[in-house]
Order: structure tokens, then C-alpha cells, then sequence
């Protein structure tokens, strides 16, 4: 028997596995590695399994809280779980955000390598019920150092810059099924709390 139970070997399989499902099928997946940071600040957080279907002889381990899990779902399941964590995780700061400056935001602008998945930014724009904006450089900091470069040496106008085309990723759920979804995140969430005791953190 192997000492890892591998689902991936990259994370490019992530968003393929992800995008073989409509959804998670309930499945929620918690990154709780070293508690959970912005906005709850809960460093006693830590992961929790519920398998209610567990294979005999296996010794599996996660620092993750994995919730919803039946007889029915496959790795696509959770890899889509795992896309849709990091989401969970933007909706609550930008919540946050939103509260703290007693406003709305409207659209997202996003960079950065995971954006270069098209079914991550839909799930985003999905969970938060804006318009996700995604440049094409996803790299926006190399990028602008490019540009600011390029003006210096007058290769680019101040004017116009070279900015690039953009694409936008739309909600597509419904606000109904967005709170109920977010909802069980919560729950999800509500798992792995209070697992580490302040004295042993």
C-alpha cells in the first residue's frame, strides 16, 4: 500500500478534473494548513475528514476539513471543492472590504497565475454575484514594470499604454442558490473551528 493517497500529480489537472462536473455535489472542501487567516483569524482552526464511506486498511490524513463526502463523488468532485475554497475564501475578505468601507464592490480585477483558469473565474464571479475582470497579461506586476519601462525608454506613450484586451466572466447562478451555497460553506467552516486549543496552537 502506498504511504500517499495521490488525487493529482499537478495542478494543472485541477481545473480539468474540476470543469468534468456542473458542481461539487456537496462536497466542501476548508484550507485550514496553519488555521484560518482574514477575515475570521482563527489560528486554532484545523482540518476534519468525514468519510462516511471508508476504505478498510487505509490510513488517510489531511489538514484540510472535507465535508459532504458520500459513495457518490470522484476526484473531479473535489477538485472542483478546492476551486471553489479559494473563492469562499476571496467572497469572505472582499465581505469584509465591503463592510469596512461601507460600499460595494461592483467588479473584480484579477491577476495572477491562477486566473489563467477560465472555470476558476467563472465559479468566482459565480460565488460573488459581480463581473470578474481578467486581463490578458495575467502577470500585472511584471507587466507594469514592463510599461513603466517602456514609456521611460519611448517605446510606449504615457497616453496609451499597451494595455491589453480584457475578459469578462459573468454570474450565472442565481442569488437563491449563491446564499444557500455560501451558507454551507459556513457551516463547512463552522467544522474546523475550535479543533486546536489556544494553549496548544
Amino acid at each position: 500500500m502506498k504511504d500517499n493517497l495521490e488525487l493529482i500529480s499537478s495542478p494543472q489537472e485541477i481545473a480539468s478534473n474540476a470543469a468534468k462536473v456542473e458542481n461539487t455535489n456537496g462536497v466542501y472542501i476548508v484550507p485550514a494548513f496553519n488555521g484560518l487567516l482574514a477575515p475570521r483569524w482563527r489560528p486554532d482552526a484545523r482540518g476534519l475528514v468525514f468519510i462516511y464511506h471508508f476504505l478498510p486498511n487505509t490510513n488517510f490524513f489531511i489538514k484540510s476539513a472535507i465535508v459532504g463526502l458520500t459513495g457518490t463523488e470522484n476526484k473531479a468532485h473535489l477538485c472542483r471543492a478546492v476551486l471553489e475554497s479559494v473563492c469562499y475564501q476571496t467572497k469572505e475578505v472582499l465581505d469584509a472590504m465591503n463592510l469596512d468601507a461601507k460600499s460595494s464592490i461592483t467588479e473584480l480585477k484579477v491577476d495572477g497565475g491562477m486566473t489563467k483558469s477560465d472555470l476558476l473565474l467563472q465559479i468566482q464571479s459565480d460565488i460573488l454575484g459581480v463581473n470578474i475582470l481578467r486581463n490578458i497579461h495575467s502577470e500585472s506586476t511584471a507587466f507594469g514594470a514592463a510599461v513603466a519601462a517602456g514609456i521611460e525608454l519611448g517605446i510606449y506613450s504615457i497616453d496609451k499604454p499597451c494595455i491589453g484586451s480584457i475578459t469578462t466572466f459573468s454570474p450565472k447562478l442565481s442569488p437563491e442558490k449563491r446564499e444557500k451555497n455560501f451558507a454551507k460553506w459556513n457551516k463547512a467552516v463552522s467544522c474546523a473551528l475550535n479543533w486546536k486549543s489556544k494553549s496548544n496552537l
